[in-house]
């Protein structure tokens, strides 16, 4: 089986696998952000709160947020020629008091 010759090989990620920087730039708190490690003696929870004595894997990941770049440049030397990010923004938990968190961000296109 051939590739037609304008297939674009791809990838995606999702914010709250790769993103880190949760707390950064006006993000409010998303629902991942409140979500913890597990194993199987102790599963993941998700907490009401950001609690001091718990690890939060989202809070850093490989945080894309601040190294896009060259994340990017590594993606594109492995051949990927697009590339989907699935903001968590729509999660946003800080407009429950009917305001939006003004969030800085980066505009890969």
């Amino acid at each position: 089986m051939a590739f037609r010759k304008d297939f674009l090989w791809g990838g995606a990620c999702a914010a709250n696998q790769f993103e880190g920087a949760w707390n950064v730039d006006g993000k409010g708190i998303s629902v991942p952000d409140l979500c913890t490690n597990g194993t199987k003696r102790n599963p993941k929870c998700i907490t009401t709160e950001i609690r001091e004595n718990r690890f939060y894997p989202s809070h850093e990941a490989i945080d894309f947020y601040h190294h896009y770049k060259e994340d990017i440049a590594l993606f594109c030397g492995d051949g990927i020629q697009s590339f989907q990010n699935i903001d968590q923004l729509d999660a946003d938990l800080s407009n429950r008091n009917g305001r939006r968190a003004e969030r800085k961000g980066a505009c890969l296109l």
